[in-house]
């Protein structure tokens, strides 16, 4: 769960900085599983993996006739990472362009090498 945790937290995407991102939890995952299942979103989580949730349990997705999640007898599981836009609304770092995208941001502040 250690290294889950590190991996989300030091996750990053453009517009979207490294700090704000954590394990999704099981009714999160659950919640997206119907989302999928219902065809309201995309694929987020697939089917044919297996991930670890915010509890430190490892679950698997089926989004294709329960809409559920399964809890399963495994000890590692695949990483997705979520991000709370309701919570850091109005603080997203600016959207990066060409070679500044590959510039590690945490938080808010730019990290130089």
């Amino acid at each position: 769960l250690d290294e889950a945790n590190v991996r989300c937290a030091t996750y990053q995407e453009a517009g979207y900085p490294a700090g704000r991102w954590r394990l999704p939890t099981p009714a999160e995952m659950t919640f997206v599983a119907k989302l999928q299942g219902d065809g309201k979103c995309g694929y987020i989580f697939n089917d044919t993996y297996i991930y670890i949730a915010s509890d430190g349990k490892v679950y698997k997705i089926d989004s294709s006739s329960t809409n559920k999640i399964s809890l399963t007898s495994d000890k590692t599981g695949s990483v997705r990472c979520v991000y709370d836009s309701w919570y850091w609304d109005n603080t997203e770092y600016p959207q990066l362009e060409g070679d500044a995208k590959k510039v590690f941001t945490w938080g808010d502040a730019e990290i130089s090498w």
